[in-house]
């Protein structure tokens, strides 16, 4: 993996899609600082905060907690903890309840119902409202799950992996 600093012109397209994707989020300032590759996809370092761009796309890393607590949220249930974990889609029948609501397209965590603990992030797949009264089907598309690789890459650079604390 590189590790490399931004440009003057990513900078500032990373800086109005955030302006202009996220600016429904209570989300704290960020300043860019670097960021690192991972195939093809890539995190990016803000700060204290860092984000993943997945297939264009940029979502709130699994290991920032403080920034996920900033985006809605499903709670979902042990059973579908081994599929988000595989990179699955969250399905009506494994949510057991929402905290906010959301639109479609917009950025959702899935956090386990039992221990809070964050699993994947995606994007809705429809309104909040409409999620409600399913019974069946998919409601967010998993982007960035546990154990992806971005997740991996994380784990290995922040020297979780090895045992060693964090940089």
């Amino acid at each position: 993996m590189k590790i490399l600093f931004y440009s003057k012109r990513e900078l500032k397209r990373v800086e109005e899609y955030l302006s202009a994707r996220w600016a429904k989020y209570p989300i704290p300032p960020l300043k860019i600082e670097r960021k690192g590759y991972v195939d093809e996809d890539r995190f990016l370092v803000f700060g204290d905060h860092m984000l993943v761009e997945v297939k264009g796309i940029l979502l709130p890393c699994l290991c920032d907690e403080a920034l996920l607590n900033c985006f809605p949220k499903v709670k979902v249930d042990a059973g579908a903890v081994k599929f988000l974990t595989n990179g699955a889609n969250v399905m009506r029948p494994g949510i057991k309840g929402f905290e906010g609501s959301f639109q479609e397209g917009d950025i959702v965590v899935a956090q386990d119902e039992r221990y809070g603990k964050s699993l994947a992030v995606g994007l809705a797949l429809m309104r909040s409202e409409e999620a409600r009264v399913l019974e069946k089907g998919a409601v967010i598309k998993n982007m960035h799950y546990v154990g992806d690789g971005l997740w991996r890459a994380y784990r290995q650079l922040s020297g979780e992996a090895s045992g060693q604390p964090p940089p």
